[in-house]
């Protein structure tokens, strides 16, 4: 029976140990644990034992010592081996009847190895979860975001062709009802691409190989009832899995198509048509690359919403403001009576100008360009056409960022005239380190 009771001990690295005084005796299994010779006396044992405790464990082993004289008491420490290093020890003992205190001591290291494995296990799977789970809160928002845009959103990627995202506007466009549909019909979605430049698939074919961004007007389903002419801008970016994806913002154009043929066949208004016609397509790019560029900014900062939040709000006030020089154009009736009414209302000239230069910063900043920006105003709520004035304040951000060099200098500067009481001359002035204007063609302004 005890060749049976030592066996068992031994499997389960469990050794038996009495201390009496300053000597420390232990069977064989014991002292193997401790790593000391047999034929060691028990008093070299105890010192032997005592000297190998873990420094880091050595108060609360003394501690256990002196309950054991008083109490049952048990304490989980680390053990250093001479041979297998750091062991974690589960000992508990006794007092006997004879004075003596006995008790077992077993190596538990492999337990409290597989117990902190799945305690990091769980705490990785419950992790992974929590990140999951806000990744996909946080998808949900940017897309729902994306789905109001009144432009249409399509990013795939360039490897695969995958559909990443396909905003409410864009499946409108394509004429489909469906995400899980157009996966399918990509090719033949772009089959029914017609592009009036005959450079343009060219352009956007060199996308696959270098990053770039391609402006372009595109038909989408030429002569279907459906037929939509648009406005659009393709850009390469890298996504979080470093996979590249092209982002195309479309903006659909297809009532001002029909407009600019009315009035190609009414031959009216020459003049103000060829006018509209020229400006038209300046116009409405200004506030598309702000959007364009806020999204590419929003892309890397995406894990902070704080930020991202932000880059939202910007592209939502250039959506709005593109939204209204549509209205403007689409009010046809100015330009074949040759007349324009001027809508005045209040308008905060400081805030609004404010906001108006922080659509050009994307462009600024592509082109490494310095802006001063100063203002002297003591009134900044004044009745306006504030459609006008931010119209002409584009333009000329606009040609200034254009027509000067990358690391060149514009300045906007606001001020004010104070003429009597309750009126004021405003007097804006942008000037820029670009090419400038000819002392010819001023002579033939002039």
């Amino acid at each position: 029976m005890d060749k049976i009771i030592n066996q068992v001990l031994k499997e389960n690295t469990i050794g038996i140990w009495k201390l009496d005084g300053n000597q420390l005796y232990g069977n064989d299994c014991f002292l193997d644990l401790i790593g000391v010779p047999k034929e060691m006396d028990a008093q070299a044992c105890l010192k032997f034992h005592l000297s190998h405790v873990h420094p880091e464990d050595q108060e609360q082993f003394g501690e256990y010592v002196r309950k054991l004289s008083e109490e049952r008491t048990e304490i989980v420490y680390r053990f250093l081996h001479p041979e297998k290093g750091v062991m974690m020890i589960r000992c508990s003992g006794k007092k006997m009847e004879d004075g003596t205190i006995a008790g077992i001591h077993q190596d538990i290291s492999d337990i409290v190895r597989l117990e902190k494995d799945k305690i990091l296990e769980t705490y990785l799977a419950e992790t992974n979860e929590k990140l999951r789970n806000q990744n996909v809160a946080q998808n949900d928002y940017y897309k729902e975001i994306l789905d109001e845009l009144p432009c249409g959103v399509f990013a795939y990627t360039v490897k695969e062709h995958k559909i990443v995202h396909l905003n409410k506007r864009a499946l409108d466009m394509f004429h489909i009802d469906s995400l899980e549909k157009v996966q399918c019909k990509m090719r033949s979605i772009f089959e029914k691409f017609e592009y009036p430049d005959s450079t343009t698939n060219e352009r956007l074919i060199a996308l696959r190989k270098y990053d770039n961004s391609v402006d372009f007007e595109v038909i989408i389903n030429p002569k279907e009832t459906y037929e939509v002419h648009a406005l659009a801008k393709s850009k390469v970016f890298m996504n979080p899995d470093h996979e590249r994806i092209i982002i195309t913002c479309f903006l659909d154009v297809s009532n001002m198509v029909m407009l600019k043929k009315a009035l190609e066949q009414a031959k009216e208004g020459s003049a103000a048509k060829s006018a509209f016609l020229f400006n038209m397509s300046h116009d409405l790019r200004t506030p598309l690359n702000a959007i364009i560029g806020f999204s590419e900014l929003m892309k890397s900062h995406w894990d902070d919403q704080e930020v991202s939040r932000n880059y939202l709000n910007k592209i939502n006030e250039s959506s709005q403001y593109l939204l209204s020089l549509i209205n403007n154009i689409l009010e046809m009736s100015k330009i074949e009576s040759g007349k324009e009414e001027l809508k005045e209302k209040p308008w905060d000239i400081y805030t609004s100008c404010d906001d108006l230069l922080q659509f050009f910063e994307p462009d600024i900043r592509r082109k490494n360009q310095t802006l001063n920006y100063a203002v002297n105003i003591k009134h900044n709520m004044i009745l306006t056409d504030s459609l006008k004035i931010r119209e002409i304040y584009m333009n000329l951000m606009s040609n200034a960022i254009k027509y000067t060099d990358a690391g060149g200098t514009i300045s906007f500067s606001l001020e004010e005239i104070e003429r009597e009481e309750g009126v004021s001359d405003y007097k804006g002035i942008i000037q820029d380190t670009g090419i400038g204007i000819s002392k010819d063609w001023l002579l033939t302004l002039n």
